[in-house]
């Protein structure tokens, strides 16, 4: 795997994951060093922040969801806070007994996708509520 610099001029900052990412402003071309092929690298557009912002979901600009401190009980609608290896959120589709569904988005094996989870009240990786 090579490194690649490109000058901050050339780069925007994107969220990932609630993470703060700096990004090539369009698809750029790399050349590895034990190779004389070409590769297309796009730029990946993939953030539950986004996502629960797109969903209806209103809380002040944030860096990661961590930054958000649970303030609500568990509602359709609200956004379920969650620690995984990176903070995450979604947002709550329906209670049931035991837990919660939610839908989030997420990046998985490169590809940016839409899901819908179960997590119960009692995982230890639940932070709380956001309303």
């Amino acid at each position: 795997m090579s490194n690649l610099l490109l000058p901050s001029s050339q780069l925007e900052t994107n969220i990932v994951d609630g993470m703060a990412l700096k990004a090539p402003l369009a698809p750029i071309r790399i050349q590895t060093s034990t190779s004389t092929e070409t590769t297309l690298i796009e730029p990946i557009q993939c953030s539950c922040v986004d996502f629960a912002r797109e969903q209806g979901l209103d809380f002040p600009r944030i860096r990661t969801p961590n930054d958000l401190i649970p303030n609500s009980i568990p509602c359709i609608g609200c956004a379920v806070l969650i620690s995984y290896s990176l903070p995450h959120m979604g947002v709550i589709a329906d209670l049931s007994h035991g837990g919660i569904i939610y839908k989030d988005r997420r990046l998985l094996n490169g590809e940016c996708i839409e899901t819908m989870r179960f997590l119960e009240f009692t995982d230890e990786r639940l932070r709380g509520f956001y309303k």
